[in-house]
């Protein structure tokens, strides 16, 4: 189970991101240690989880790790798909667009105030091709 802890942390970030993009709270708290997930967000959850982890690694590992417990290999050897992620919205370029202004990015006013106006909203931007430009020679 721990081999994937990344894929499935992975997963829970995409949700809570997923959800709070939507403005759904989608959980509640019952004690300190205990969540429960309404039917929507455990949706979310399994399909965050298809995005990045497939079956057949899990039989595959399953697999060498039965052969290994039962002594027909001798070698335990995982091997684990790398996780895609797909952002271009580093931690660099948010405080970015935070801190400086238009004419030192280089941009338009307008771009400038609306990509403030989205990391305000959501903790998060989409950098397009022309726009990214800025960003990538910093």
């Amino acid at each position: 189970m721990e081999l994937w802890r990344t894929n499935s942390d992975y997963a829970v970030l995409l949700t809570l991101e997923s959800l709070r993009k939507q403005k759904i709270k989608g959980y509640s708290i019952d004690n300190r240690f205990e969540v429960r997930l309404e039917k929507e967000t455990k949706d979310i959850l399994i399909e965050n989880l298809k995005l990045n982890l497939s079956i057949e690694e899990i039989l595959n590992n399953v697999r060498a790790l039965a052969r290994y417990i039962t002594n027909k290999n001798h070698d335990l050897k995982f091997n684990l798909i790398p996780i895609r992620v797909y952002r271009n919205d580093t931690v660099k370029i948010k405080e970015m667009i935070l801190t400086k202004s238009y004419r030192e990015l280089g941009i338009n006013t307008q771009t400038l105030w609306e990509m403030k106006k989205r990391l305000k909203q959501n903790g998060s931007i989409k950098l397009y091709n022309k726009s990214k430009q800025y960003f990538v020679s910093e």
